[in-house]
């Protein structure tokens, strides 16, 4: 509750749609319907009082209370951990200096491209040497 900005009554009040982003809510939604939210740990993006949007790890266990079915849910914001995971890839796949993708973000993004062309999708590549 304090995580997300609201007192106890105004979360209590939520459902699971008022704290994801709207651009979620569809992915939401289907996997409701198809009878796979129940009890599936995944990470998801939820929104906070003040409008700020955090990535969450959360966690569903089956539970009994007081002879109703429930759930149990941990979640743990991620954000910070996935900030610098993205910072650090960056590091590794741009120059320091330009900011330009190195040769290791090359052969990355080339072996996506082979990949691809395995399941028909056309590509081509231009090298130039500036040397």
């Amino acid at each position: 509750m304090l995580l997300y900005g609201h007192s106890r009554e105004q979360f209590l009040a939520k459902t699971i749609f008022d704290i994801r982003p709207a651009e979620d809510r569809d992915e939401l939604k289907e996997i409701i319907d198809l009878g796979g939210y129940e009890f599936e740990d995944r990470s998801w993006r939820h929104r906070k009082a003040n409008g700020v949007t955090i990535d969450a790890n959360v966690y569903t266990q089956a539970v009994t209370y007081e002879g109703r079915a429930g759930a149990l849910v941990t979640m743990v914001d991620v954000t910070k951990r996935r900030q610098s995971e993205a910072r650090i890839s960056h590091m590794a796949h741009h120059d320091a200096m330009t900011g330009l993708a190195n040769r290791s973000l090359l052969q990355l993004e080339i072996n996506h491209a082979l990949a691809r062309v395995r399941y028909g999708v056309r590509h081509a590549l231009l090298c130039i040497d500036l040397d």
